[in-house]
C-alpha cells in the first residue's frame, strides 16, 4: 500500500516556481528545487518527475496563479476607452517598482535555451496567447472593430512581454515609465 503524500503538491509547487522565476531553468539544479520545496527529492520526483517536468509543471503554476491574476484584471476592465492602456500601465508600475530583476516566468523562459523543449514551447505560446485574446477582448469593450482590437492586443501583449524583461535585467525605471507611458498614449488615443 502506497503512503499518502506528507506535503502539500502545489505548496511545494510555488517553491519551485519561485526558484527557476529567479535564477531560470539552466541554472538550477535538481538539489536547489528540493531544498526550496523542503520535500525529499525522492518525493518531489515521484509526484513532479525529472528536471524537465518538474519546469513544465512550473510553468503552468505559474499561468495559473501570477499569470492568470492578468488576464482577471484585463476580463474586469470595463467599456471605458483607456482602461486596457491602464492595466498595462499599472503592470508597468509594478514592475519597475519591484525591480527584483526577475520580470516573468514566461518571457524570461522565451529568452532563454529552455524553450528547445518543445512543451516549454508551447507553454510559452499559450500563455502568449491568452494574453493577446484577453487585451483584444477589453480593447473590444472599449469599442473598437475587431480588427483594430486584435492589432492592438498584439501590441499590447508585446509590450508587456518587453516591460517584464525589461523588469528582468533591471532596466532603469525611467526606461520602463517611458515605454508604459508610450504603450498608453497608444492604446487611449488609437
Amino acid at each position: 500500500m502506497a503512503r499518502p503524500r506528507q506535503f502539500n503538491p502545489d505548496e511545494a509547487l510555488d517553491s519551485v516556481v519561485e526558484v527557476f522565476w529567479r535564477r531560470g531553468y539552466a541554472a538550477t539544479g535538481y538539489d536547489e528545487l528540493v531544498r526550496a520545496s523542503g520535500v525529499s527529492r525522492k518525493s518531489l520526483y515521484a509526484t513532479f518527475g525529472d528536471k524537465d517536468a518538474l519546469f513544465i509543471a512550473a510553468l503552468r503554476r505559474y499561468r495559473a496563479t501570477v499569470a492568470q491574476s492578468i488576464l482577471d484584471d484585463l476580463a474586469k476592465t470595463g467599456g471605458t476607452p483607456g482602461s486596457t492602456g491602464a492595466v498595462l500601465a499599472e503592470i508597468g508600475k509594478a514592475v519597475a517598482l519591484l525591480g527584483q530583476g526577475r520580470g516573468c516566468l514566461m518571457a524570461n523562459t522565451a529568452a532563454a535555451e529552455a524553450t528547445a523543449s518543445a512543451t516549454a514551447q508551447k507553454e510559452v505560446h499559450d500563455h502568449l496567447e491568452a494574453q493577446r485574446a484577453a487585451f483584444t477582448a477589453a480593447l473590444r469593450r472599449e469599442g473598437l472593430s475587431a480588427r483594430r482590437a486584435k492589432r492592438l492586443g498584439h501590441f499590447a501583449t508585446g509590450t508587456l512581454q518587453a516591460i517584464f524583461l525589461l523588469g528582468h535585467a533591471s532596466a532603469d525605471r525611467a526606461y520602463i515609465d517611458a515605454l508604459v507611458a508610450e504603450a498608453k498614449r497608444t492604446l487611449v488615443d488609437r
